[in-house]
C-alpha cells in the first residue's frame, strides 16, 4: 500500500521533508531529511495514501497529552482521519461481517455500539457484531439492533468474510470539532464521517423484577421518589465530584424532599458509616449498577459510565462536567441540566487537573446541583415534602 512519510519538527509540527514509501528503521536514516534539525528533534510520520503533498501544505498536530499526533492541512482538515475513513470505507465495502472489539470501559463499549449501529444502519445487509469485555457483557447484551453481542463465539462460530475491526483509541475526543464527540473517533473505525446515533436498552419486565429483589435488602420506599448520585471517576480526579459535596447533597435530598438517595461508586467511596443514603459502592458489578439505575427516577452523576448507561436508558440526569464537556465527549451542546464552573480551563480535556485542585469539579457546588434538582423532584413527587428548603 502506498503511503508518505512525513518528517517534522516534534516540538512544532511544522513538516521540514516528505518521502515516497520510507520506512525508516533506524535514527540515522532521518538525517538527510531533517531540513537541518538535529535527528533527535524531528518525528516521523507514515501517512496512507499518495495523494501528492508538498512541504508546508500540512503540519503533524499534537492532539493530546499523551502524544498523539495527527495530519492537518491549511484549511484545519485531518487529512489521517479522512485517509483512515477512506481506507476503512474500502476494506468494509465487500465485507458480509463485521466484527467490532471493544475496548476501554462501559462508558467506550457504549460509545463503540452506537458507532457500529450507525453502521448498521447504513449496510442493513452486514451482519454485525460487538465483542466486550467480561463486565460489560450483561448490559451490553441489553443494546437493540446488533445481530451479536458477546465475549466468545459460540459454537457455530462467526460468519463467513469477517472483518474485524480493533476499538483502541489514544483519543479522549474527536478533533475534528466539539460536534463530532468521540463515538465519532470510533466511527472513522468504521468509515463513516460522524457517529450521531446512542445505543439503546429498553428494560424489560425481568430487569424490573430483578432491581426488586435487588435493592430489597435496603428497605427501599417505592411511592418516594429514587435519586441516583455516582461522583468518582476511575479515569481522574479532574472528571471526580468531592466526597463532602455528595454528603451535602445527600443531606438537602432527605431533609427538603420526599426522595431517596441511592449512591453508585466501584469501591468503597461512599463509606460504609455514613447515616443517609443507600450505599450501593462497593463490589457491584455492571449488571447490578443497571438493576438499581433502571428504578432511579432521576441520576446525578459525572462524565462516566453511569452517565453513558443513563443516555441509553433515556434517563433524566444532570451531569457534573470538568475535566471533560459534553461537546468533546457526546459531541452535544451543554443541557440546562449540564451543570459546569465558568473558567478559563473549561474547554480542555483533562484526566488529571494541571491546576491539581480540580476548582472546575468542587466550584459546583451542593447548593446549585440541588436547586436544579429539587425542580425535577416536584414533577415527580407525589407526597408532602419533610420540610420548606
Amino acid at each position: 500500500m502506498a503511503f508518505q512519510t512525513l518528517f517534522y519538527e516534534i516540538e512544532s509540527g511544522r513538516v521540514v521533508n516528505i518521502q515516497k514509501n520510507f520506512l525508516i528503521r533506524k535514527q540515522a536514516q532521518k538525517k538527510p531529511y531533517s531540513g537541518g534539525l538535529d535527528i533527535e528533534r524531528v518525528g516521523v510520520f507514515y501517512l496512507d495514501g499518495d495523494e501528492p503533498l508538498e512541504v508546508g501544505d500540512v503540519e503533524v498536530k499534537k492532539v493530546n497529552g499523551w502524544g498523539v499526533r495527527l495530519v492537518v492541512d491549511k484549511n484545519g482538515r485531518y487529512r489521517s482521519l479522512e485517509r483512515r475513513i477512506e481506507k476503512q470505507r474500502a476494506k468494509l465495502a465487500n465485507s458480509d461481517a463485521v466484527l467490532f472489539i471493544c475496548e476501554g470501559g462501559l462508558g467506550d463499549h457504549l460509545l463503540q455500539a452506537a458507532a457500529l449501529l450507525d453502521f448498521k444502519a447504513v449496510y442493513p445487509e452486514k451482519w454485525c457484531g460487538l465483542r466486550v469485555h467480561p463486565e460489560c457483557a450483561d448490559v451490553l447484551g441489553k443494546v437493540e439492533g446488533l445481530d451479536w453481542v458477546g465475549v466468545a463465539a459460540g459454537v457455530g462460530g462467526f460468519p463467513k468474510g469477517l472483518v474485524t475491526i480493533g476499538g483502541a483509541c489514544e483519543m479522549m475526543a474527536d478533533p475534528r470539532g466539539r460536534d463530532y464527540g468521540k463515538k465519532s473517533i470510533y466511527g472513522t473505525m468504521l468509515g463513516l464521517e460522524k457517529i450521531t446515533g446512542v445505543a439503546k436498552i429498553r428494560p424489560s419486565e425481568a430487569d424490573y423484577a430483578a432491581s426488586l429483589v435487588l435493592l430489597e435488602e435496603y428497605q427501599r420506599e417505592w411511592d418516594r421518589p429514587l435519586v441516583g448520585i455516582q461522583f468518582n471517576s476511575a479515569s481522574g480526579r479532574g472528571k471526580s465530584w468531592p466526597l463532602n459535596h455528595v454528603r451535602a447533597l445527600v443531606r438537602k435530598i432527605y431533609e427538603f424532599s420526599n426522595a431517596e438517595a441511592i449512591v453508585f461508586g466501584r469501591g468503597w467511596e461512599y463509606p460504609k458509616a455514613e447515616p443517609l443514603g443507600m450505599n450501593f459502592s462497593g463490589e457491584k458489578t455492571w449488571l447490578e449498577t443497571y438493576l438499581a439505575l433502571i428504578v432511579c427516577d432521576v441520576v446525578v452523576c459525572i462524565d462516566s459510565g453511569v452517565l453513558h448507561l443513563c443516555r441509553s436508558l433515556g434517563k433524566p440526569y444532570l451531569g457534573i462536567w470538568g475535566g471533560s464537556t459534553p461537546e468533546w465527549i457526546l459531541g452535544e451542546p451543554d443541557r440546562p441540566e449540564d451543570l459546569r464552573e465558568p473558567m478559563e480551563c473549561a474547554d480542555w480535556l483533562c484526566m488529571e487537573c494541571v491546576k491539581k485542585t480540580a476548582p472546575c469539579m468542587s466550584g459546583v457546588s451542593p447548593d446549585r446541583v440541588y436547586g436544579e434538582l429539587a425542580g425535577i423532584l416536584e414533577g415527580i413527587e407525589t407526597d408532602e415534602p419533610r420540610a420548606d428548603a
